[in-house]
């Protein structure tokens, strides 16, 4: 069967042509990277003609001297971790387990009947089926190839193959983005263990018949994504940009210390910046949401500087609220940091969590009463998600802002935020100034386990209750695609829990003066009232 003309699984991606933004943007990351030639051609230039005379022209070479040597450092440390990690795949269990949630997903929607907490059955409700509900498992059969189903599917699926028109990739292709999917190897070793090329071979069968396609035969004519193999694209920035970040995030931290209480601890092998306040006990923790202890993960950037907004609200409105807020140095430009380069795992991640909120006495009694309100946004929501698999009995109330956890399967976010070749203004600086620095770069393309880093709805904690469960999301999110994300909640039952923005974009709705970040403190605070 000939594809349908109008099948947009068969229709190449071509890049939208660039905006005026753009160049306007360009200009000014031009100006902040260019800082380190002009360093560099200072220096020679005094080499060759003599140092400048005047004291303001020396000073001026004494930084290009401190530029130039940073500059070769950064380069060094931009090398360093080029190298592949050692691979950790899951057991082969989990492994199709996994694959068989991603070709079920939007195969058939959850179950009307279960949509709706009030609706549930009280003896069920007892259990905690509500709590953590089952997942739709049909049976993956071959479709047809102009299916909708089918259609929708290769369509997602071709992000990983560089938005290629689906008859491009062969089955070489797939088995090459199979391997690094599953094994974190490229498909030689794998195809080398027969275990290991039985589940490839296994899987590339379930695709084409969730794709309701026999896949060609042939050489490999695209080479697929594969984030934690291919080369990490890292820009250089000048150490007059990390030590501005640096002065900025201390002062940050400072500031609410000697304002709203915070102290700097560790748990674990984390930094957290902790406030409890005065008189506040476990007991009243638990018994009075008022006072539920709250945990906040923040996302990529210059860490805590750009959340003073949400931070100046939950700090100066939940005065009766424990809260804690993990450090993270290796999404915050810190350079000087120690961990700038060691990101903590999930295992480390949530064992130092944990020992946080059993430390401090947030932790829910033996009788479950109590727990954690965590709060996340961006790739936050990742560490609120190994939190929501691992210890879901911590979790009281959850919000994911700007979730990238996920729908995580279907590549965009991936393709989005490492591999798109920027078109627009905010592109080219959420790519410059967040996605290719040098600890964002290592965090994303050589600790990234995407299977790790997928929350399924059967994962969610009390996922249709929208007083326990909410969802913020831009329909303008230049990362995260979130009608689809929007979609897979929606048919999964999350209706009121599911709050939509046309017009928000990726870290809007905690701006002051937006909305979001309005039912974001309010819904923290427990005052918020689904519509």
């Amino acid at each position: 069967m000939s594809p349908s003309p109008r099948d947009r699984s068969y229709i190449p991606h071509l890049r939208p042509a660039r905006t005026s933004g753009f160049y306007i943007a360009l200009l000014g990351v031009i100006a902040v990277w260019g800082l380190t030639p002009l360093s560099w051609a200072f220096l020679l230039r005094s080499l060759v003609y003599g140092p400048p005379s005047t004291a303001g022209g020396r000073a001026l070479l004494g930084w290009a001297v401190v530029e130039a040597i940073f500059s070769i450092y950064h380069a060094h440390l931009a090398r360093s971790i080029q190298p592949l990690r050692p691979s950790t795949p899951d057991d082969l269990a989990t492994l199709r387990l996994m694959y068989l949630r991603v070709l079920q997903a939007g195969l058939s929607p959850a179950p009307a009947s279960a949509s709706d907490p009030a609706t549930a059955a009280p003896d069920a409700l007892a259990q905690g089926d509500m709590a953590r509900p089952d997942s739709p498992m049909e049976h993956v059969e071959r479709l047809k190839e102009d299916d909708p189903r089918a259609v929708d599917f290769r369509d997602r699926i071709r992000t990983w193959f560089r938005k290629v028109s689906w008859d491009k990739i062969t089955r070489e292709s797939m088995l090459t983005w199979l391997a690094w999917s599953c094994f974190d190897l490229p498909l030689s070793d794998c195809l080398a263990s027969p275990t290991q090329r039985t589940i490839l071979y296994e899987a590339l069968e379930l695709i084409e018949r969730r794709s309701g396609t026999i896949l060609p035969e042939g050489a490999m004519s695209v080479v697929p994504l594969r984030l934690t193999m291919d080369p990490i694209s890292v820009w250089g920035r000048p150490l007059l940009m990390y030590l501005l970040v640096a002065l900025l995030s201390w002062s940050v931290r400072a500031w609410y210390q000697l304002q709203h209480g915070f102290r700097t601890t560790t748990f674990g092998e984390i930094e957290f910046l902790v406030r409890v306040p005065e008189g506040w006990t476990p007991e009243q923790g638990r018994k009075d949401p008022k006072q539920a202890p709250v945990v906040l993960f923040h996302g990529l950037g210059v860490g805590l500087m750009q959340y003073k907004n949400l931070l100046h609200d939950l700090a100066s409105e939940l005065t009766t609220h424990p809260l804690l807020i993990p450090l993270q140095p290796h999404i915050s430009q810190d350079i000087l940091h120690p961990r700038h380069l060691s990101p903590p795992g999930r295992d480390e991640t949530v064992a130092s969590v944990k020992a946080a909120i059993d430390a401090l006495g947030f932790a829910p009694d033996e009788k479950g009463n109590g727990g954690v309100v965590f709060l996340s946004h961006s790739n936050g929501t990742i560490a609120h998600a190994w939190m929501m698999k691992d210890h879901p009995s911590l979790l009281r109330r959850s919000c994911f802002v700007d979730p990238v956890t996920f729908c995580l399967w279907e590549g965009d976010v991936c393709y989005n935020f490492v591999y798109r070749s920027p078109t627009s203004a905010l592109e080219l600086l959420m790519w410059y100034f967040v996605g290719a620095e040098l600890g964002v770069a290592n965090t994303l393309q050589r600790h990234f386990v995407w299977s790790n880093n997928i929350l399924w709805f059967e994962e969610i904690c009390h996922a249709r209750d929208a007083q326990r469960f909410l969802v913020v999301l831009g329909g303008k999110d230049a990362i995260v695609d979130t009608e689809r994300v929007r979609r897979y909640l929606v048919e999964n039952g999350v209706t009121k829990g599911c709050l939509f923005d046309p017009e928000g974009r990726h870290g809007s709705a905690l701006l002051r003066n937006a909305s979001g970040l309005r039912t974001v403190v309010d819904w923290v605070r427990g005052d918020w009232k689904p519509e």
